[in-house]
């Protein structure tokens, strides 16, 4: 009897977790269990560190377009495709924001805005828990950060496909944002509409899984041809002749392809980093998840037609994984406790990482750090070093 008593007492012993048991637990009671503004506060304060904020090399040309929206304000022929984002600097105009702290702050403020309207339309369109779970998996991808470690026309373009997406079945509204979309980047709003319409379409059609309003997706791209088209006519009525994207795609065509082919891996990993864990989770889904992964594998070979791989390729997928993932109802209340948990945890371990020219380029807050002590303090110094071209242009 003593000793069943003793084996007894044994079973009912609490169970000893090793340490990365204990951090997983520690990242579940984070974001299931802690308050809201906690919770958040956590997870922005990482995406921070992981991520910092810079602006990308190209913004002064883009400031001189804001300065002359109706001439062509730069010389090279083969940056002028960069007058073709036309809409974020005519908005920093219309503001005032001709100057360069003004204008920085303005493309950070789109940023700031498409995070905000993403976290905004997750906490009232979903139950607590899986809204928590959708704004992980949206922390997970770099796409959520790809904004302001290229501070620059990215946030406008993202803040438009998220409100296409959020618009639902409402058709003519999607056309007028489809409009601005065409006005400010055409080429990155066709492809990514394009894409996650043939998904929705062919989920719909023959695995009888609504997901999203195919016919939205159809008008935000008649929108997006219309705004091209308002844009070739502005241009013309204003004497301008603009050499668009196809002379710089040409004069690069052989070094892209270098790139691609000799950095293929860390190119495909860096395109949704962690989020490849949760591609591999909603595999489990089946024969519905095929037409989603014909299209998210189908447009990876698009990183060896562009110079900044990660960037451009984290961009045209999002209004795919947004529909998909991020607003899928179903497949988040499929994730567990402990799924959520572990990818969170996977997340802040490891490092991000944007391909540009076919190299990985790392987070920029230690530089922004580095920088204030820098100019405010006469304790540390800079290496000599164009801080323009940061991080490219530092080893």
């Amino acid at each position: 009897m003593r000793r069943a008593g003793w084996q007894g007492l044994a079973q009912v012993q609490p169970p000893c977790y090793s340490s990365p048991m204990k951090c997983l637990s520690i990242t579940e009671r984070i974001v299931f269990d802690w308050p809201r503004s906690r919770f958040l506060t956590v997870l922005l304060a990482a995406m921070l560190v992981k991520t910092g904020i810079w602006h990308i090399p190209n913004l002064y040309y883009s400031l001189k377009i804001a300065q002359n929206p109706f001439a062509v304000a730069i010389a090279d022929p083969g940056g002028q495709y960069l007058t073709t984002s036309w809409l974020a600097p005519v908005i920093a105009r219309l503001l005032g924001a001709t100057s360069e702290g003004p204008f920085l702050l303005v493309n950070l403020g789109f940023a700031v805005a498409f995070t905000t309207l993403f976290l905004s339309l997750t906490f009232a369109r979903l139950a607590e828990r899986e809204a928590r779970i959708a704004i992980v998996i949206f922390a997970a991808l770099p796409v959520s950060g790809t904004a302001y470690f290229w501070v620059g026309n990215d946030g406008l373009t993202l803040l438009l496909l998220l409100a296409v997406m959020a618009l639902g079945d409402r058709a003519l509204a999607a056309a007028v944002i489809g409009i601005a979309l065409g006005m400010q980047h055409f080429e990155q709003a066709m492809v990514s509409l394009t894409l996650v319409t043939i998904a929705i379409f062919a989920t719909e059609r023959w695995y009888a899984g609504q997901v999203h309003s195919w016919r939205t997706g159809l008008a935000a791209l008649a929108g997006v041809a219309a705004g091209k088209l308002a844009l070739i006519t502005i241009f013309h009525l204003s004497g301008m002749e603009v050499a668009g994207r196809g002379a710089w795609f040409l004069a690069y065509f052989g070094i892209q392809q270098e790139q691609f082919w000799l950095h293929t891996q860390v190119i495909i990993w860096s395109i949704l980093g962690t989020g490849w864990l949760v591609a591999l989770r909603y595999g489990d889904r089946g024969r519905t998840s095929i037409p989603f992964f014909i299209c998210l594998l189908g447009i990876l070979p698009l990183a060896a037609f562009v110079g900044d791989q990660t960037r451009v390729l984290a961009i045209v997928t999002f209004p795919l994984l947004y529909v998909f993932w991020l607003a899928d109802r179903d497949f988040l209340a499929s994730l567990t406790r402990k799924e959520v948990g572990g990818l969170f945890l996977i997340w802040l371990l490891v490092p991000w990482i944007w391909v540009w020219g076919g190299e990985p380029k790392w987070s920029v807050f230690p530089y922004g750090i580095a920088y204030a002590i820098a100019k405010f303090t006469p304790f540390y110094q800079l290496p000599p070093i164009d801080i323009g071209n940061w991080p490219f242009g530092l080893r």
